[in-house]
C-alpha cells in the first residue's frame, strides 16, 4: 500500500462505555492566500456513554483548535508512513469498554479503521499511532495555550 503523502484528514477518536468521547482532528488548509500555517488541530468533546465513532464531527459541541505548519505535523506524518497500516486485522470483541477509530483522507483516497481493543496485537501498531496523534495534538494546543479536554489513552 502506497504511504500517505500529505492527508487532507487525519482523524481519531475514543468513545468509551463510561465518560465523554474525545475526537481529535488534524484538517488540511486550503485557502486562497497562501500560509505557512496549512493545517488545523481541533480537539473535541464528544458526547457522553456513546458507543459510536462521530463522524463528521458536530459543530454544536465543545471544541479548541490551532493552526500548525507542515513543519510541525512532519512527526505525526512520519508515524503515519512508518505504521503499516493493516489490511484486514483479526477480529476481536474489546476488554477494554472502548471503541477506537483512525481516518486518514488524500483527496480520494482514504483509510478508515475502527476496532474495539486497544491490547490485541494485530490492532497495535493503529493503537500506539492513534495515542501518538492524539498526544501530538494536545501538546500543540497546549503550546498555543488553549486548554485541552482530559486524555485517555
Amino acid at each position: 500500500m502506497k504511504p500517505f503523502e500529505i492527508p487532507d484528514v487525519i482523524r481519531i477518536n475514543r468513545g468509551p462505555a463510561f465518560g465523554s468521547s474525545r475526537v481529535v482532528e488534524i484538517l488540511r488548509v486550503f485557502a486562497e492566500e497562501e500560509t505557512s500555517d496549512r493545517f488545523l488541530i481541533r480537539f473535541q468533546k464528544g458526547k457522553k456513554y456513546t458507543m459510536k465513532v462521530q463522524w463528521p464531527v458536530d459543530p454544536t459541541t465543545e471544541f479548541v483548535e490551532a493552526r500548525v505548519t507542515l513543519e510541525e505535523l512532519q512527526p505525526v506524518l512520519s508515524q503515519i508512513r512508518k505504521t503499516g497500516l493493516p489490511s484486514r486485522p483479526a477480529r476481536n470483541f474489546g476488554k477494554d469498554g472502548c471503541l477506537f477509530s483512525l481516518e486518514i483522507r488524500e483527496g480520494s483516497n482514504s483509510f478508515t479503521a475502527v476496532w474495539w481493543s486497544d491490547r490485541e496485537k494485530d490492532w497495535q501498531s493503529l493503537s500506539a499511532l492513534r495515542s501518538f496523534i492524539g498526544k501530538f495534538s494536545e501538546q500543540i494546543l497546549k503550546q498555543r495555550g488553549k486548554t485541552v479536554f482530559p486524555v485517555q489513552t
